[in-house]
């Protein structure tokens, strides 16, 4: 709330994140992270003992400052990820 961010692009937003998720795991790899890096596509263990799954998969981007931007890691699919 209060962020400037119209309910129409947040959901846009939710849909492509929804399609990119549901893509096979061939296809998310492709935007997998680097070892010693936060941005990409990866899996994180989640250590709750009432935790139904032990893991969690996640998509993680720095949109800014822009010089940390790395868009390899941007997905091309769905399109209008990026």
């Amino acid at each position: 709330m209060n962020h400037g961010i119209t309910e129409a692009l947040l959901e846009k937003i939710y849909e492509v994140t929804k399609q990119f998720f549901a893509l096979s795991t061939e296809e998310k790899q492709k935007y997998a992270r680097e070892t010693g890096s936060f941005q990409g596509y990866g899996n994180d263990m989640i250590r709750l003992d009432d935790q139904v799954l032990d893991w969690t998969d996640r998509l993680y981007h720095t949109t800014y400052p822009k010089d940390q931007r790395q868009l390899k890691f941007w997905p091309k699919v769905p399109t209008e990820f990026r």
